[in-house]
């Protein structure tokens, strides 16, 4: 019957490792003359590569399979042997490659550690010509085609795709990665003789134009010369993308449709600015077949030397494709699996039968079917498996880190602090999380400092930070956290081995495996106040080879907090026999203590076999209980006392108090105290003896309340505030009410004069806000408020508040015109006095003055005044009036929302002057003759005569 395995999320069978718990490490370990081997270990099939320090020199390395095949190292290479080629390519399975075939995905396993590598360099003479270095195995002959490439370059990585194999010479799609000294990326189109041949040169308009522009203040950089970063370059008809492919997925970086006539690619150039670069196409051979077919034999028969085979390939296939491979020996199917990708991408599968008949060879048979109308399948790196294998990368060197190359952002070095006291669940002779035997590695080293992103381990029997300190001699093994056991003298730092030999009768290759002792220990079957009674009833020994010696045995004890052996106390002097049940009563105990109780084997001659390891069994005896009613607790505000009864006589000393997280025992008799309770909380005290607990409440002494909070005054009118308050985070009692104090403290008007003898005022309230009415308006009020429980007052918390001003002017606020004193050009204003605490808003004091007599050049005068600059005598002068002149006077107050009062209306003459000499003079006829007379003073006059006077 046929298996099914179908490839995708966490099932994970007989596919690559690197999709379901892939994972890797580096190990190094000393060579001499300044280097050292490094080995990088993965047990998934993700390709490996070493990352120098700097991009110099090009470590190209491809891993082998550990341990050594059994069956030889057998790859069927479809590429470069021809022999096998005939074997495999049969119909309808042919030869193809990654750029000629309909799919192309990035490939990242360990097929990549082959490809070609190319590097390019930083020329740093500006009259060299630049180094486009041009992949010449690829030759593009498709309108549309994906591009898998790797790249390890910092910045400045140039991608050209042309129509030639030089691109000063050729029209080209340029990609610029990381360019402009690493702040941005852009795609130029460039026709024939646009790109510069030479460093130093800039491309000619428009080759110079970037058709699309990525700034990475804001796309984040992509490109690293501390690891490889891979990616997609694409060409669909016209539209240009490059993309990042981080865990099977692809993020887009850049992309453009070229609306002109398009250049047909057919060469990839590549080339690097002020950096060195390393790059990689991914680019194959492989089978591929595009028609169903059933039980075609691939490659040559297998032959095995052992009664496991195991095959292992790579495959791709189209979503609704399936892969049906058989093994057959010519007489019977030894194994026939089923398989089907739910996902994009290559995987690694493998079948493997352990029914393998030595004598026989054996056929590979591959079946096709699908339902698709375009069916398609690849398989790739046919070669023999085993159940248990890693891959690893070897090398002597100064430094290096390795990177788990299906996974961009996995980099890991050397230089991690070894972890002290580290568990490790692999023998002593791997290392690794997947425990690699150190013999696959290396035959001669067993000293390994082993890390995986910078956090490190020694291998068996060695720690410090390069791993070169040896374990104690009473310790061995990883991270030397196992004990020796009873070795002479020291043990093997890291196998545990005794080279010296055991003592004490035990014996085995760590001296681990007991002499004669009881394999359980005795049952505890009654106890009392003062005795205990125990029964042995299994003989089973540790070890069955020492029957022949026990003869007798008996049953010892102790109290259990005396650590010393030597106070071992024999229950009886008689001995018992060897596999007769015994029972043993104990007598004189004490009260309330623990004991261990342990049997012991007597051999010949009465020797008695007492080892570290004997069973033990423990017991308690019984004590005098606490009851409940001899529990009291005395309070304060913070804290408590746990006491107990007058005349309690206690004979457990297990008794126990809790109380949260506190805990405390009543060896005091004068109880036991917890502080830093908090007022007025409830709490539960727990009494713990041997066989009951109880539980009581009770509740600490009230305190007085804290602070109220946030507290707030809002104005509802000129006469009205809304004070609001948060409660205080404790009450610490009985909640009672709220405390409202408020008193007048300031009148606006009067420039912030305290208010003498003001009256208190109280309230009181159990809600968290309250309203207060009749204030005086355009006054400010302090307000106190404070919470009372039935015991205590909380402390006070204050907030000063003002009212509005009233929106009309009173008529307590308006004064009087009560005189007007005059001169030739002015006049003295005189109110009656405003007082200050009559004041309900701003004023302002407007004053106008209208010339009525005819002569009047300027008629009107106004002037404003703040009731705060107000003179104290209530006078205000009115200048610049013309003399010997009757003017209106209007005297009305204002506020500032354009609310007035009604107007005080009066009217007055300026008084004449008298002119020094006259400097001009004007005559005018208009019914009368009239004069204007410029005199000394700058004073006018003016007079008019109704007839004309000779």
């Amino acid at each position: 019957m046929s298996t099914k395995r179908v490839l995708f999320g966490l099932v994970c069978l007989y596919m690559t490792i690197s999709i379901c718990q892939s994972s890797y490490f580096l190990a190094r370990t000393d060579w001499g003359y300044f280097f050292d081997y490094y080995f990088c270990v993965t047990n998934s099939s993700s390709a490996l590569s070493w990352i120098e320090e700097n991009i110099t020199y090009t470590l190209h390395y491809v891993s082998e399979y550990i341990p050594e095949q059994p069956n030889g190292e057998i790859n069927y290479d479809i590429r470069d042997d021809e022999d096998t080629r005939k074997d495999f390519i049969k119909h309808p399975w042919r030869l193809q490659t990654s750029m000629q075939s309909n799919f192309n995905h990035p490939i990242l396993d360990e097929r990549w550690e082959a490809m070609n590598v190319i590097k390019t360099e930083y020329v740093e003479l500006s009259s060299d010509k630049l180094l486009y270095q041009h992949f010449q195995n690829i030759v593009l002959k498709k309108e549309s085609f994906d591009i898998p490439l790797s790249i390890r370059i910092e910045k400045e990585g140039h991608i050209f795709l042309c129509d030639g194999e030089y691109p000063p010479n050729s029209r080209c799609y340029w990609f610029m990665l990381q360019a402009f000294s690493g702040m941005g990326s852009a795609i130029r189109k460039c026709e024939k003789g646009y790109i510069p041949s030479e460093d130093g040169k800039l491309p000619q308009a428009p080759c110079n134009e970037q058709r699309v522009y990525k700034n990475h203040n804001i796309v984040p950089t992509y490109l690293s010369n501390k690891m490889w970063s891979h990616f997609v370059m694409s060409k669909h008809k016209n539209v240009l993308r490059f993309s990042q492919f981080s865990h099977q997925k692809e993020k887009l970086i850049m992309e453009w449709e070229d609306y002109d006539i398009p250049i047909d690619v057919t060469h990839i150039i590549v080339h690097s600015k002020r950096n060195n670069g390393l790059w990689k196409i991914h680019n194959l051979d492989f089978l591929y077949a595009d028609a169903a077919s059933s039980d075609v034999n691939l490659g040559p028969p297998i032959s095995s030397a052992d009664t496991f085979v195991c095959i292992s390939m790579y495959v791709t296939m189209c979503p609704s494709c399936k892969l049906v491979l058989s093994l057959e020996d010519g007489q019977h199917v030894l194994k026939t699996e089923e398989f089907e990708l739910k996902h994009a991408g290559w995987d690694q599968i493998k079948i493997m039968t352990e029914n393998a008949n030595t004598s026989n060879a054996i056929k590979l048979l591959v079946t096709t079917k699908s339902s698709d109308p375009k069916p398609y399948w690849a398989i790739d790196k046919v070669r023999f498996c085993q159940k248990k294998e890693f891959r690893m990368l070897r090398l002597l060197s100064k430094w290096v880190s390795c990177q788990l190359i299906s996974d961009s952002e996995q980099v890991t070095d050397i230089e991690g602090q070894a972890q002290p006291n580290l568990k490790s669940k692999c023998s002593e002779d791997t290392i690794g999380e997947f425990c690699v035997p150190c013999h696959w590695m290396s035959y001669f080293h067993k000293i390994f400092k082993v890390c995986k992103e910078r956090k490190c381990v020694c291998s068996a029997g060695y720690s410090g930070s390069d791993c070169l300190q040896v374990c104690s001699i009473e310790t061995y093994g990883h991270g030397c956290q196992k004990q020796c056991a009873n070795c002479n003298y020291v043990c093997d730092n890291v196998n545990g081995t005794c080279p010296f030999g055991c003592f004490g009768n035990y014996y085995g290759e760590k001296c681990d495996i007991p002499p004669a002792m009881f394999a359980n220990s005795p049952e505890i079957t009654e106890i009392s106040y003062t005795e205990a009674t125990v029964r042995v009833s299994n003989f089973q020994l540790k070890n069955s080879v020492f029957y022949h010696i026990a003869q007798y045995y008996t049953v010892q004890y102790k109290v259990t907090a005396d650590a010393l052996d030597i106070n071992w106390r024999k229950v009886s002097d008689q001995y018992h026999e060897f596999n007769t049940t015994g029972i043993f009563k104990i007598l004189n105990l004490t009260s309330g203590t623990q004991y261990l109780v342990r049997s012991v084997i007597i051999g010949p001659n009465g020797v008695w076999n007492m080892y570290d390891h004997l069973k033990v069994n423990n017991f308690t005896t019984r004590c005098n209980e606490i009851a409940e009613d001899d529990i009291n607790i005395e309070t304060s505000k913070t804290t408590a006392r746990i006491y107990l009864s007058e005349g309690t006589t206690l004979t457990c000393k297990s008794h126990f108090i809790t109380l949260d997280e506190k805990g405390a025992d009543f060896s005091n008799r004068s109880g036991t105290f917890f502080t830093n309770l908090l007022p007025y909380k409830s709490y539960m005290v727990r009494v713990r003896g041997i066989q009951k607990t109880y539980e009581k409440k009770f509740t600490t002494d009230e305190e007085a309340p804290t602070v109220v909070l946030s507290l707030t005054g809002t104005a509802a009118s000129a006469t009205t505030i809304v004070l609001k308050w948060a409660e205080p985070l404790s009450i610490n009692g009985v909640f009672k009410h709220y405390v409202v104090e408020y008193q007048h403290v300031f009148y606006r008007g009067c420039n912030f004069s305290s208010v003498e003898s003001s009256t208190k005022f109280r309230r009181e309230t159990e809600n968290t806000s309250v309203t207060i009415t009749e204030l005086i308006p355009y006054s400010t009020y302090e307000f106190t408020v404070f919470a009372l429980n039935t015991k205590f007052t909380g402390p006070p918390v204050s907030q000063r508040t003002t009212t509005p001003y009233c929106q009309t002017i009173q008529p307590e606020e308006t004064p009087n015109i009560v005189g007007i004193n005059t001169t030739h050009e002015s006049a003295s204003i005189i109110l009656s006095e405003i007082k200050c605490e009559n004041i309900r808003g701003p004023l302002t004091v407007e004053i106008k003055t209208t010339c009525i007599s005819e002569w009047c050049q300027n008629k009107n005068t106004q002037r404003k005044i703040d009731n705060k600059t107000l003179p104290k005598t209530g006078i205000i002068e009115v200048m610049n009036l013309q003399s010997f002149s009757e003017y209106d006077l209007q005297v009305q107050l204002c506020r500032v929302n354009g609310s007035c009062s009604a107007p005080q209306k009066k009217k007055f003459e300026t008084k004449t002057t008298v002119s020094k000499s006259v400097s001009n003079l004007l005559v005018y006829t208009k019914k009368c003759i009239v004069h204007f007379v410029k005199v000394e003073t700058a004073l006018s006059t003016y007079w008019c005569f109704k007839e004309l006077q000779n």
